[in-house]
């Protein structure tokens, strides 16, 4: 049953008195609100507040600073300039100005940076005097290898070593170079006892006669420009005063693999070269003068490349590709049985995936190049290295033997890129490392088959399916430094030249063959 509604009826004083006290009833009013407050107590603005805040701080940290003491320098810290820059370089620790701010403020100087390029890259004879003023505000002391090698890595992994500044230093260090060679020429010749007169007797014959003027040896080692004419210390400039760009197009050699390439590889400021070229004097039996030049001394003396020189992270620039030629070049003279270059097999590897990635060919020919010139298997070590993987006993290395061959893997990548950029990575490994092909690898395979129309193609599945009769006499190889044996010239899609050559690397004087 539904009930009426209920109304609502206002509060009747009784039930209001219910609550309260019955004799307070008869007073009951409605109560006055909540007082306001007033007006220097209510809350400030917001802007006053930050205000206050602010002020707050400012005075907190006014009194902090009052209150604390002030730096103390250590008694590192403390000494003179002077003394503190001397340890420095006594030490040879690239890290210490890493020690504290005060540290690294006193021997952050170019002066300071230049020494320390020049302890870590000029290789000095033992014997003939050295220009000691060019290593100030240094105090010269002859560094050995093992100290060598650790500043060379230490110096290239800071900030300030840019290719920039290798380059301006290499006049500095072809000038002690020069200083020296000079030296020792001048006591060679004297050493051979010629006669004073006739004068002819002592003007130096050259089998060269563009050498002529440049054979006899200057009066003085204090002038420069004789100097770099005479060890051949700058590249000079073509007819046009243009000089070439480094580096080499790929793609024009692969149509012509005969074209001869002009190209210059890295030079430091004002063109001085990675190296000087030294003189041999000798008499014959009416005691006239003879001169060849001899051999080529290394003015950056490269002994270590550090991982990042190496690993083209995040990838190769043009940059970063010339600071790894430059120091490619000086390592390259030398001289040899001083030890060899020091990196890693991996990051070596590592610069070549990234430069596939890429499709830098560039980038992968230097790497290949430095990879034939380093890794290259002594005739002790080859007596015990395996046959290459997947050969028969019949085959036999179609490259020189390596201490570390090319992986597989890269193969593998070059295959990955999309053609025509394949073909030219494909045909760069395999000029390198055709002994790591196996047989019967599907991927190289499938790749062969899929660009059967390439001529790169067509030579790697002919390869694999061991069709190919090279015809090598013994103790020959079909690539050496990336070049067709002369028995096989013009036969295969492969430049006719070395990978020294195709960079345009300057190599004369090496003792080497390009």
């Amino acid at each position: 049953m539904l009930m009426p509604p209920r109304s609502r009826s206002r509060r009747t004083l009784k039930k209001v008195g219910e609550r309260n006290n019955a004799s307070d009833v008869p007073n009951l009013k409605r109560s006055r609100g909540r007082p306001m407050k007033r007006a220097s107590e209510l809350k400030p603005h917001s802007s006053i507040q930050r205000q206050q805040e602010k002020l707050i701080r400012e005075n907190m940290m006014a009194e902090m600073a009052d209150t604390r003491q002030p730096y103390q320098l250590s008694d590192l810290e403390a000494l003179p300039v002077e003394l503190l820059q001397q340890i420095f370089f006594w030490s040879l620790e690239v890290n210490m100005p890493r020690a504290s701010p005060h540290i690294a403020n006193v021997l952050s100087n170019p002066s300071i940076y230049s020494a320390l390029v020049s302890f870590a890259y000029f290789d000095p004879d033992g014997e003939s005097p050295v220009e000691m003023q060019l290593f100030l505000p240094a105090q010269y002391w002859q560094v050995n290898l093992e100290d060598k090698i650790r500043l060379q890595q230490g110096v290239l992994s800071c900030r300030w070593c840019t290719l920039a500044f290798l380059k301006s230093s290499m006049r500095t260090l072809s000038h002690l170079q020069m200083t020296q060679a000079w030296h020792r020429e001048k006591k060679a010749e004297a050493e051979l006892n010629i006669p004073e007169q006739p004068k002819e007797r002592r003007i130096p014959q050259v089998a060269n006669p563009t050498l002529l003027s440049l054979a006899p040896l200057p009066q003085s080692a204090a002038n420069t420009e004789e100097l770099e004419s005479h060890f051949l210390a700058k590249l000079q400039p073509p007819a046009n005063g243009d000089l070439l760009s480094i580096g080499v197009d790929l793609l024009a050699i692969d149509q012509n693999p005969r074209r001869s390439t002009n190209i210059i590889g890295p030079t430091g400021d004002g063109n001085y070269l990675p190296r000087i070229m030294q003189w041999n004097s000798v008499v014959d039996k009416n005691k006239q003068l003879h001169k060849t030049v001899h051999r080529g001394v290394s003015i950056l003396a490269t002994r270590a490349l550090p991982d990042h020189i190496l690993e083209g992270k995040p990838t190769w620039t043009e940059s970063q590709l010339e600071l790894l030629m430059l120091l490619r070049q000086g390592a390259r003279f030398v001289s040899t049985g001083e030890g060899r270059l020091e990196f890693s097999a991996d990051v070596l590897y590592e610069g070549m995936a990234s430069a596939i990635k890429t499709q830098n060919s560039k980038a992968l020919l230097v790497l290949l190049e430095l990879h034939f010139a380093s890794m290259q298997a002594s005739d002790r070590t080859l007596m015990m290295q395996p046959p290459p993987p997947a050969h028969t006993p019949a085959q036999r290395y179609l490259a020189r033997p390596f201490t570390s061959p090319i992986p597989l893997s890269l193969f593998h990548l070059a295959c990955a890129q999309p053609y025509p950029a394949s073909s030219q990575l494909m045909s760069l490994l395999i000029r390198e490392g055709i002994d790591s092909i196996p047989l019967d690898d599907v991927v190289l395979t499938t790749w062969a088959v899929r660009n059967n129309a390439d001529e790169v193609a067509r030579f790697l599945l002919q390869h694999m399916e061991g069709s190919h009769d090279y015809g090598l006499a013994r103790g020959l190889t079909l690539f050496v430094n990336g070049m067709l044996s002369w028995r096989r010239r013009g036969e295969y899609p492969f430049p006719e030249m070395t990978f020294t050559n195709q960079i345009g690397y300057v190599f004369e004087g090496s003792g080497v063959r390009a």
